[in-house]
């Protein structure tokens, strides 16, 4: 199916949309086991015994994303805040953009900016981190990791599940004070997590993707991390109200199924930029990939170049992949397609309306053409490339 997107905050999405943040690892059954160093196992140990005890809890926070990639560089900003209930009630709302919580009944997630929301039944029995709905947990750990370690039946095992070794680093100093430090090794990022000297609490989190943008195809990274500061209060008491929860008027439920796998591609007439007209008819009989991009989405940028190897590779079977711009001028595609040196061809999608015909709701997203004219696979983000030819591969075989 066209994968859905995970609803990341949109903020992150923007630019680390499956870069793998605060990636989980793969199943454990077939992973070794992370190595650990023995001091950090003893700081885990007592980040296990903080986050157990650290319940009714408050979280206030502030991201930071600093990206230079391929000569693309900008900031971002979010503030968030969340808490959780003894009884592992919480809610969590990065500002002016998702929200989402647990209400002792049903688990949800409303995207401000859509003005949509998902709403589930709470699981029968353990309601915790590893047992909700995984878009929403997956939304917790990116926009709110402190507040997932709290929700987590396991703070310690949590950080360890997604690493692949952890080492204790040198403290961490703040304003003259040491604040014990871990450094986590992912598969394809690194995360330090600073925690605070008092009460073992995350109070910092840095997350440097340099790695997985490299093994995406990106060629000049000079920077590419987000800090995320926490700060962790323990009130008395929290109020159930602040809990509870309801769509808001006016608001539409995302929906679970908006695949088009299967479907007749819908009909498209766009430009390239010289101008000359490519349609869905004229490519039928053929394999092709529409990959939905633009030159300020830092995914899309990082993705490109192997995208164009991948164009570069497949041509000679008869495949084309389409670089579909959305909504940028001509003139700004083009120098940006001349400064990478890119050569894979571009379309014009300048009003958005083919992007939209494809249930489209983020960028990059990838969607694979077979000869019947018919959506075969659509991929939502980056780092999807083998995956691509692997589709494209089969794709050719059928008549």
């Amino acid at each position: 199916m066209i994968i859905r997107p995970r609803y990341f905050p949109v903020l992150l999405a923007m630019t680390l949309l499956a870069i793998g943040a605060v990636a989980r690892a793969d199943d454990a059954t077939t992973q070794p086991q992370p190595a650990v160093s023995p001091d950090a196992k003893a700081l885990l140990s007592q980040v296990r015994l903080a986050y157990y005890k650290a319940r009714p809890l408050q979280i206030t926070g502030t991201i930071n994303g600093d990206f230079d990639i391929d000569g693309q560089a900008h900031k971002e900003k979010g503030e968030f805040a969340g808490a959780i209930a003894p009884d592992g009630k919480f809610r969590d709302d990065m500002k002016d953009d998702t929200l989402l919580g647990y209400t002792g009944k049903s688990v949800y997630l409303f995207l401000s900016d859509q003005n949509k929301y998902a709403v589930t039944d709470a699981p029968s029995g353990a309601v915790n981190l590893d047992t909700i709905d995984s878009d929403v947990a997956d939304a917790l750990r990116q926009q709110d990791y402190s507040l997932a370690l709290a929700f987590s039946p396991d703070a310690a095992n949590e950080i360890v599940s997604t690493a692949v070794s952890i080492q204790k680093s040198p403290d961490t100093v703040i304003d003259s004070v040491s604040y014990p430090t871990l450094q986590v090794a992912q598969k394809d990022s690194d995360v330090t997590l600073v925690f605070d000297p008092k009460t073992y609490l995350l109070d910092r989190q840095i997350v440097d993707v340099t790695r997985r943008a490299k093994a995406a195809g990106s060629k000049e990274i000079k920077v590419a991390t987000y800090t995320i500061d926490f700060t962790s209060t323990v009130p008395a008491s929290l109020d159930d109200a602040q809990f509870a929860w309801a769509p808001p008027a006016g608001s539409q439920e995302l929906q679970e199924d908006q695949s088009m796998v299967g479907k007749t591609v819908p009909a498209f007439e766009l430009s390239d930029l010289n101008g000359k007209k490519v349609t869905s008819a004229s490519l039928k009989g053929t394999v092709y990939v529409l990959d939905f991009w633009a030159t300020s989405c830092a995914p899309c940028v990082a993705s490109l170049p192997s995208m164009d190897d991948l164009n570069q590779e497949m041509h000679s079977k008869g495949v084309t992949i389409f670089a579909v711009n959305e909504q940028e001028d001509a003139d700004t595609v083009k120098k940006f397609i001349d400064d990478k040196k890119l050569t894979l061809p571009v379309l014009l999608d300048s009003d958005g309306k083919v992007f939209d015909s494809f249930n489209g709701e983020a960028i990059p997203l990838t969607v694979i053409v077979g000869k019947d004219g018919k959506v075969r696979k659509g991929y939502l983000g980056m780092g999807y490339e083998k995956e691509i030819r692997q589709e494209l591969e089969a794709a050719l075989q059928e008549k």
